[in-house]
């Protein structure tokens, strides 16, 4: 017997990994009891496997995820499950018969129509990798950072990737117009390699809906020529490398940002995100553009739209020196400011054209 809530944790876990537009062999969550029960699902490009303790006759089958989901959650009472066959009607008894599993509990007998996992793709090989092992709240802080930065657009130049730069020891991503950098300490210095946002961000939501261990903070981390592996408690996934280089974000943007950025100005984060809020009002759909200015101890906020007129909010600071005026996409810096502490510290630009930096992220400048 198994609690349900187990059941739908597992499901919860593997989903992210999920393909919506696969064969139908990959659009479920595959099912293998063997001494214990493992749930695996992957779209070819994320794998995400788990297990629980259940024991019972041998199986191997694809499942419906949502269908499984729903069927678990409204089960009262604990659950055994078995694989078997049913009629195709349940009003017309047809010599054709389905299978799948049976889940009984409390409250009745329920089926659950099932693929015969023959076809499923096998879990990628590791042979011979180089492993390290890093503290998961510590990855996921650091993912979470980097990720709104990545791109959503598969067609941009390995834009749509968080890269895991070794020689740097670094997280980075960018999509092109601002770009975000974490510190990664525990990155071997001869690592240098590319993971799709969208493998990234299910890796994330896995590590949040895991079924833990009590005490259980690790996650090795393993290395081969086209994957990398993560485990942690009960816990696996694989994650397909892309092929390509990154862009020198080093020495085209990081080294003239530096260079380029005056001393920090710090704000309450708060009163930070209400001036950006008021000013977003007068943007359109069509631009995010906001001015920022800084004189004389106070931050000025603009922001004009074509038929409504110009909103201004001014927040006054501890700073007395001028700064370069500078126009910005206003979502973009409610996204860093949200990230950042509660007090946000700013770096104008010393120079037309250099960034802006919000914390640790850099923003591009946009056009007037």
């Amino acid at each position: 017997m198994i609690d349900p809530q187990i059941l739908v944790k597992a499901i919860q876990t593997v989903k992210p990994a999920l393909s919506r537009y696969s064969p139908p062999i990959l659009l479920g969550i595959r099912l293998h009891q063997n001494s214990r029960l493992t749930f695996e699902a992957t779209d070819q490009t994320l794998w995400l496997r788990t297990s629980i303790e259940h024991q019972g006759e041998d199986y191997d089958v694809v499942v419906p995820d949502g269908i499984a989901e729903r069927l678990f959650k409204d089960t009262g009472g604990y659950v055994s499950i078995r694989y078997g066959s049913f009629p195709r009607n349940r009003f017309e008894h047809k010599p054709e018969e389905l299978t799948g599993l049976i889940v009984k509990s409390s409250t009745g007998t329920q089926p659950l129509v099932g693929m015969d996992a023959t076809e499923f793709p096998d879990w990628p090989a590791c042979k011979e990798p180089k492993t390290i092992t890093v503290d998961r709240q510590t990855l996921t802080k650091a993912l979470n950072k980097v990720l709104p930065a990545a791109s959503s657009d598969e067609s941009r130049f390995n834009l749509d990737t968080v890269f895991f730069d070794g020689p740097q020891q670094a997280l980075v991503a960018s999509d092109g117009h601002r770009l975000m950098k974490q510190t990664a300490d525990w990155l071997p210095s001869d690592v240098a390699l590319l993971l799709p946002k969208k493998a990234v961000a299910g890796l994330v939501k896995a590590f949040e809906k895991s079924l833990g261990k009590k005490g259980d903070t690790e996650v090795e981390i393993r290395f081969t020529k086209r994957h990398m592996f993560f485990e942690w408690s009960n816990c696996q996934a694989a994650i397909k490398i892309k092929d390509g280089a990154y862009p020198d974000y080093q020495h085209r943007v990081m080294d003239h940002a530096e260079a380029a950025k005056s001393e920090p100005i710090l704000y309450d984060r708060a009163e930070l995100l209400h001036a950006l809020r008021l000013v977003k009002i007068m943007t359109s759909s069509r631009n995010k553009s906001i001015g920022l200015s800084h004189d004389c101890g106070t931050t000025e906020f603009t922001s004009v739209h074509p038929d409504l007129g110009t909103a201004r909010h001014r927040i006054d600071t501890q700073d007395w020196e001028t700064r370069i005026p500078f126009y910005i996409d206003v979502d973009y810096m409610m996204q860093a400011v949200r990230k950042a502490d509660k007090i946000v510290s700013v770096c104008f630009p010393t120079e037309s054209g250099a960034p802006l930096f919000v914390g640790d992220e850099l923003i591009m400048p946009m056009r007037k």
